[in-house]
C-alpha cells in the first residue's frame, strides 16, 4: 500500500526529479550547508544513481508486552529488549526504541554487508519484520522508514551521524513510468524559492504545475 506523505525535508534544490526515470528514490544525508558540530542536520535528496547501494532504515510497530513475552517463551535465542516510552509496549526483535512518542521502533543498518539498493533494502525490511503480532501493520510503520516530523528526521540523522553513516535510504519513492502501475501523489512547497512545485503522479503520467 501507498499513502500521500505530508512531511518533507528536502535539501536546497531538491527534489531533483527525473520524470523519465523508472523510479525516484530518496536518501537522508547530511545537509550540504551543515558544517557539522553537536547538532548535525540531515536533509533529503534524490540521488542521480538510483541503483547505488546505501545503508537503510527500517521501521516496525510497537507490540504489547504480553505478545513479546509469549513470543520469547517459544524462542531458542534471547535478546536484550529495549523498553519503549509506553509502559505496555515494546519493540519486536531486531528493532530499537530510538525515538519516543512515534509509536514505532527502528533498525539502522550499519554493517558493510547491509549496503543495498533501495529495492533490496525494502525487501530486507519486509523479511526482518515479524508479521505475527496482533497489531496494525501499515505503510507508515513497516518497511523502509516513513519520516513524519522534524523531530523524527533530526533524531534519525543524529543516529546515522553517531554511527559514521553519511546517508541512508528512506521509504519515500515515486514513479514516472512504472510497469507495475504504482499510484503515488504528493505535494511539496520549496521554501527557499518562489516556486510552488506541485507534482502528481497518476497511472504513469507526470503532471507538474509550477508558479511564482
Amino acid at each position: 500500500p501507498t499513502y500521500t506523505p505530508k512531511y518533507f525535508d528536502w535539501a536546497e534544490g531538491e527534489p531533483n526529479v527525473n520524470p523519465d526515470a523508472p523510479t525516484n528514490y530518496v536518501l537522508l544525508q547530511q545537509d550540504s550547508g551543515d558544517s557539522g558540530g553537536d547538532d548535525p542536520v540531515g536533509t533529503w535528496i534524490v540521488p542521480d544513481d538510483q541503483d547505488d547501494v546505501n545503508y537503510y532504515i527500517c521501521q516496525s510497530p510497537k507490540i504489547p508486552i504480553s505478545d513479546k513475552t509469549t513470543s520469547e517463551t517459544h524462542s531458542t535465542t534471547t535478546r536484550e529488549t529495549t523498553t519503549s516510552s509506553s509502559e505496555d509496549m515494546l519493540c519486536m526483535e531486531g528493532y530499537d526504541d530510538l525515538i519516543s512518542n512515534t509509536g514505532k521502533c527502528y533498525y539502522i543498518s550499519f554493517y558493510n554487508d547491509d549496503l543495498m539498493t533501495w529495492d533490496d533494502a525494502t525487501q530486507a525490511c519486509v523479511e526482518m519484520t515479524n508479521w505475527d503480532y496482533d497489531v496494525d501493520y501499515t505503510s507508515q510503520n513497516t518497511n523502509l522508514i516513513s519520516i513524519n516530523s522534524d523531530d523524527e528526521n533530526d533524531q534519525l540523522y543524529e543516529q546515522l551521524n553517531d554511527l559514521g553513516i553519511e546517508s541512508a535510504w528512506i521509504g519515500l519513492s515515486w514513479t514516472g513510468k512504472d510497469q507495475k502501475g504504482i499510484l503515488v501523489s504528493f505535494e511539496q512547497l520549496i521554501l527557499d524559492s518562489c516556486i510552488l512545485a506541485k507534482i502528481r503522479i497518476v497511472f504513469f503520467k507526470v503532471k507538474a504545475k509550477l508558479k511564482c
